[in-house]
Formats: structure tokens, C-alpha cells, sequence
């Protein structure tokens, strides 16, 4: 089986540039990554029409000055997206100081304007991403700011932004006066607005710590070495079942078991390995025909997962739960959308495999960008209302983020997961695929487990890279 950058993020440059998620990823080092850790994007004031002064304030949450040459500007907007807009060529930002980019002092190359404004990102010289900030990813209700208004982080270098009536340029922001503006977005969400009818289970205590294993490792997995290294949780491709036969997996599950390790079948949804095609889970409006959500692929879906239920399995982890990056394009006015499809199928997956197993614990693969529930349908807290766990595929090897930077989309994932879990997928290899090693993975794990909000850790994968002892991670 590839690695996952090579047929799933590896689709992630180019659906960048289709559809605007802002990433600063490139290849190679950085050698200002030292530098430029600790800055952030604090407050955000586009332009209110052509020609009129726009304006970024960072923040130095660091306790030395930063130097800000090379410090480059990525904007995404309704006409383009990632494009490189502008780059510093000298300036400095003492500890916590605010440093002000506007472009009536620095050169933009592309018009940066409110109504058209989508996602903006700092990246160092390196061109790994230091911070970002987008409408879909971090506002609840995305939408703009009224003349005279901005979008803050209140309090300063703090977790929450809103829409703020009153700009605070270049000092400490504030709440206050009429938030105003328009909106844009993914459309109507729709779909499993209201939990009841698809419950939960509370995964509390014991090793939060989890393996995506391919089916190819199924003849040789080492399940004592995984275990003495604190791993508690192994998912499973089911093409284990297909290729090498119930009786063997079931041999592997007992023996997992018996090393206290939960196994979780790892399912494809809407992609597949065997053709390399995308399943909409939404049949859109033809002619008289009205938008409908795809029941057929939902039982299908749903159908394979409940043939493992009998199998003493503990749970089921749904992967490519999502669309390609075309969720958008899926929102119709009788209410049916891209993110209700998503929301829809996790519920109808919660009724039907808890009717069997009660104690089944769901889990569910994530996009770990921004824009996620506007691009991919992936509205982590309504997907949330049915299931127990999401894994955020915020790998550093993809998406190029910084110590810190990985910590914040991890805090945000954990604060958008209505009150469930959120452990947080971590590669085990390079940006050119090479493997890691042992010192390399338990530094990001270690990073995540000790900074951030999330309350368990995902490895991929089993059979690259060198898996270190995590048994001082997560084990309560």
C-alpha cells in the first residue's frame, strides 16, 4: 500500500491550488525556523474596497526578538488561492510586541480585499507555515467585518478570533462594537443538526495511542513489540480480511487482544484502492430530479463495516469520510449539502453498528487543514454528535507546520470536537518519504502529547520509520 502523502495528501498540492486551503509547504529545511517560532497572525483587516489600505498584525508570543526578514504572506481569496503575495525584506518584533503589515508600506501582488477574502497564512524563509487564519477554519460563523472592524484573536494570542466592530491596530485587541458583515461559506449545513438517535461511547481511561496498520503487515506485524511500546491501539485495513482470510485476522485479533491492544478495521468510504475512484455521497439535482443524499453508497458503506461487527473487533475507523475537495459544489436549496452528507452518513453509521455492538467505538479520519468543512464536508463537530474519535491528518510532512504550528491545529481540532476525543495523526516519515527515526517520531509525539489539547496520538504508518517507547504518552 503507498504511503498515505502518495494517494491521499500527496492530492493535497493540487487541491490547494484548486480550491484554496492555504499552505506554506515546500521542500527542504528552513534556516529561520528558530528564528520565527512564536509568531503569530494576532489581527486581520482586508481591504474594504479597491484601493483602500488592508492590513496584518502579528504578535511575538515568544520571549526573544524575531527577525522578519524573509517572513513571506500567502493569501487565498474566491479568485485564487496559496499564492505567495508578499515577502518581507527586513524588520524585528520584540516579545510581545505587535508588528503591522499593510500595504500601503509593502508591496502586495495581489489585491487583498474583504469581500473576496477567504484564508491567509506567515510563512518563514524556509516556507514552512508559522501560522495561518481562514473563514471556514476558524470562525464559527465565518463572514467580514464591518468598515472600521476587524478579524482578533481576543484576548491576544489567544485560541478564539472573531469579528470585531473595532480595530485595534498595532495594540491589544478588544471586543466591542457591531461585528457586522457578510457571510460566505459552505452553504446550509444541514443533516444531523440534532443529537439523540446516534450515541456515543465515551472512550475514558486506558492507552490512547493508535497504529495505522496496512493489510500487507498482517503476516508480519510484531504485536509484542507494539505493546512494549505502549501502543494500545492498532487500525487494521479490512483488505487484511480479503487478502489474507478471516481465520488469520482473527488468529492477529486475539493475540492483540491478549497484549491489551484494541483493534480497529480500517475502512475506505468514498475512495478506493481498487479503482482509484471518488463516490459522491450526495446524487445532485438533475432536471426534475431534486439533490438527494447517495443511500446506496451509505448501506454499502455501512453494510461492510457491519460484516466485522461479529468478528470481536473493538472498533471501526472510517477513512475518506469526506469529498475530494468539492463539498461546496454539493449544496442545494431542498437542503441537501456537502457537509449534511458527511454529518448524515456518520449517523446513519452510528445507529446502525451501536444496534449491534453498544460499546463500539467509531473513529474517523480528518482532513488536518482549514477550510475543512467547506472543502471536504468534514464538519468535525456535527460528524462528532456519532462519533467517538477524530484523527486529524495534520502531518508535518505534508503540511510543512512548525513545533508550534502543529500544537495550534491540534488545540483547534480538540476545541472543535463536541466534547469527544481528539487524537492527533502523526507521520513517520519525511516530506520526500523517507522514514524517521525513533528520536524524530517521540520529539513530534512529545510536542503534541506535552503542548497541545489532544487527548490521544495517531501513527502512520506501521512498516516506515522507527516506532519509539511512547508508553510515557497517554497512558492514564
Amino acid at each position: 500500500m503507498s504511503l498515505r502523502p502518495s494517494y491521499r495528501l500527496g492530492l493535497i498540492p493540487a487541491l490547494l491550488a484548486l480550491f484554496g486551503a492555504v499552505s506554506c509547504s515546500k521542500a527542504g529545511g528552513s534556516s529561520s525556523y528558530d528564528n520565527m517560532e512564536g509568531l503569530i497572525l494576532n489581527e486581520i483587516c482586508p481591504s474594504s474596497a479597491l484601493g483602500k489600505e488592508g492590513w496584518i498584525e502579528l504578535y511575538n508570543s515568544s520571549s526573544r526578538t524575531i527577525k522578519l526578514n524573509g517572513l513571506a504572506i500567502r493569501l487565498s481569496t474566491d479568485e485564487f488561492s496559496d499564492e505567495e503575495v508578499a515577502v518581507l525584506d527586513a524588520g524585528e518584533i520584540a516579545p510581545a510586541e505587535y508588528h503591522v503589515i499593510s500595504t500601503e508600506h509593502v508591496t502586495f501582488s495581489r489585491i487583498f480585499l474583504r469581500e473576496k477574502f477567504k484564508a491567509i497564512a506567515i510563512c518563514d524563509a524556509g516556507g514552512y507555515t508559522i501560522d495561518r487564519f481562514s473563514l471556514s477554519f476558524n470562525l464559527s460563523k465565518p463572514g467580514y467585518p464591518v468598515d472600521g472592524g476587524s478579524y482578533s484573536r481576543i484576548p491576544d494570542a489567544g485560541q478564539t478570533w472573531t469579528i470585531s466592530g473595532v480595530a485595534t491596530r498595532g495594540a491589544a485587541n478588544k471586543e466591542g462594537g457591531a461585528p457586522g458583515g457578510g457571510s460566505q461559506g459552505g452553504g446550509t449545513p444541514g443533516g444531523g443538526d440534532t443529537p439523540g438517535d446516534g450515541n456515543t461511547t465515551v472512550v475514558t481511561g486506558g492507552n490512547k495511542i493508535a497504529l495505522w496498520v496496512p493489510q500487507s503487515a498482517t503476516a508480519s506485524i510484531n504485536l509484542d513489540n507494539i505493546a512494549k511500546l505502549g501502543i494500545g491501539h492498532i487500525l487494521l485495513h479490512e483488505w487484511a480480511y480479503k487478502n489474507y482470510g478471516t481465520a488469520k485476522v482473527s488468529a492477529l485479533v486475539t493475540k492483540a487482544h491478549s497484549l491489551g491492544i484494541k483493534v480497529h478495521i480500517w475502512l475506505q468510504c468514498f475512495w478506493w484502492n481498487d479503482d482509484t475512484k471518488w463516490r459522491s455521497p450526495v446524487i445532485d439535482a438533475t432536471g426534475s430530479s431534486p439533490a438527494k443524499y447517495n443511500q446506496a453508497l451509505f448501506d454499502d458503506v455501512i453494510g461492510r463495516a457491519k460484516n466485522y461487527m461479529d468478528l470481536d473487533i473493538d472498533g471501526i475507523h472510517f477513512d475518506y469520510v469526506r469529498f475530494p475537495g468539492t463539498a461546496y459544489k454539493h449544496n442545494f436549496s431542498n437542503g441537501i449539502t456537502g457537509i449534511g452528507a458527511i454529518t448524515e452518513f456518520c449517523r446513519q453509521a452510528s445507529v446502525a453498528l451501536r444496534a449491534k455492538n453498544l460499546k463500539i467505538i467509531l473513529s474517523a479520519a480528518v482532513m488536518g487543514e482549514s477550510d475543512s468543512a467547506y472543502y471536504y464536508g468534514q464538519d468535525t463537530e456535527k460528524m462528532c454528535q456519532y462519533i467517538d474519535i477524530i484523527m486529524p491528518m495534520a502531518y508535518i510532512s505534508s503540511y510543512g507546520y512548525t513545533a508550534s504550528g502543529n500544537v495550534n491545529v491540534a488545540n483547534w481540532f480538540a476545541n472543535h470536537c463536541n466534547g469527544k476525543q481528539c487524537w492527533h495523526g502523526i507521520a513517520t516519515y519525511d516530506k520526500s518519504e523517507k522514514a524517521l527515526s525513533a528520536s524524530q517520531i517521540l520529539s513530534d509525539c512529545s510536542n503534541i502529547a506535552k503542548n497541545s489539547k489532544a487527548q490521544g496520538i495517531a501513527l502512520f504508518r506501521y512498516g516506515i520509520g522507527t516506532l519509539p517507547d511512547l508508553s510515557g504518552l497517554y497512558s492514564k
